[in-house]
């Protein structure tokens, strides 16, 4: 005499079937949520270079407002001297606050100045589709430059 069971009291797993189910999904999700926690991460640091040029912004101003010209190098002892056109901001170094951005003054007159904030070779920004930032007397500069997108506004 035969014994018939129901298939249900002898499974005791999955199948292979649907473990290859399971991965497949889990690869797509993997595929579609690693891009954008990267993009959200990149996002997060672009505060730093915007905030770190703020900064710079404010002491350029500061700085003016004593002597003739804007600084035109960020860091090294602060000196104002219009004799020799030596003008240094006096900051501690040339990194962005929170060290994902090296900060350099790329051009200043007595009236103008273009200080920039480019991502650190090798760091977790430097393949950010922002790539530099750069900040003159007149706020944000976009052109060739990070775009008002990136900045936030």
């Amino acid at each position: 005499m035969f014994r018939f069971e129901s298939l249900s009291s002898h499974s005791k797993g999955f199948t292979l079937l649907e473990l290859v189910i399971v991965v497949t999904i889990i690869g797509i999700l993997l595929v579609i949520a690693v891009p954008a926690y990267q993009e959200y991460g990149n996002r997060g640091r672009r505060t730093d270079a915007v905030n770190s040029l703020l900064a710079v912004q404010a002491e350029q101003e500061r700085y003016r407002s004593t002597c003739v010209s804007y600084a035109t190098q960020l860091n090294g002892a602060r000196v104002c001297n219009s004799g020799s056109s030596t003008f240094v901001l006096g900051r501690a170094n040339t990194d962005s606050a929170d060290g994902y951005y090296t900060l350099g003054i790329e051009s200043a007159t007595a009236s103008t100045y273009r200080a920039t904030a480019a991502p650190k070779a090798g760091g977790p920004q430097s393949g950010d589709s922002c790539a530099t930032f750069a900040i003159t007397q007149n706020g944000p500069d976009h052109t060739g430059y990070a775009s008002a997108q990136c900045w936030g506004r």
